[in-house]
């Protein structure tokens, strides 16, 4: 028997066109979707990331009014006002002495680098002569201003002024009025009447 080559057929197989595109589009779909979560994941993460500038005001102007309502008449730490900056008797929490005690809050605003400060001297600080402790409490402030209502005898009506010099006396309110951001983002304007001041 003279020996005979056998063709056999190859065990591999394979795609077809139609697989080929199924194939594509499922790919393609998971990866749409995946693209998609990771976009929106990315959205909300950097969302939050983002100061909350008028609401960090909001409630840093809270803050502020509650430390000015409790303003009193000291000698020795006399109330001072001007258009970007206030300074003022009150109870303040010592860092160093780790207590309440009665000191001097001083608020300002830096028009070249945006920021509103808060600082805080204890009684002792203050006729030491030592550097209160200071803190940046705003950022990204366009601007600031503080006015005085009072009450004038000369002429027998209540008005608000730029300044406060009377240092023997404390104005009957503060108004503050902040500018946030580019100016997009808002105003918030607080008005503080002192509970200790008196028309004189």
């Amino acid at each position: 028997m003279p020996y005979m080559k056998r063709e056999t057929k190859s065990a591999v197989r394979g795609f077809t066109f139609i697989e080929m595109i199924v194939v594509s589009a499922v790919v393609g779909f998971l990866a749409l979707t995946i693209y998609s979560a990771l976009g929106n994941g990315i959205r909300v993460w950097q969302r939050l990331q983002q100061p909350l500038a008028l609401e960090d005001a909001e409630i840093f102007t809270d803050k502020f009014a509650s430390e000015l309502k409790n303003c009193f008449e000291f000698k020795g730490i006399s109330f001072s006002g001007t258009r970007n900056s206030l300074a003022f008797a009150t109870l303040v929490v010592s860092p160093r002495l780790n207590a309440k005690t009665v000191g001097r809050a001083v608020y300002g605003y830096d028009s070249g680098r945006k920021t509103f400060s808060r600082e805080i001297f204890d009684f002792s600080d203050i006729f030491s002569g030592q550097e209160g402790f200071s803190r940046q409490v705003l950022v990204n402030v366009k601007s600031c201003e503080f006015k005085y209502y009072t009450f004038s005898p000369a002429d027998k009506k209540y008005l608000w002024s730029d300044e406060w010099a009377a240092s023997e006396s404390l104005p009957l309110a503060v108004k503050m009025e902040l500018e946030i951001g580019d100016g997009t983002q808002g105003k918030v304007i607080k008005y503080v009447f002192i509970p200790s001041a008196s028309v004189s």
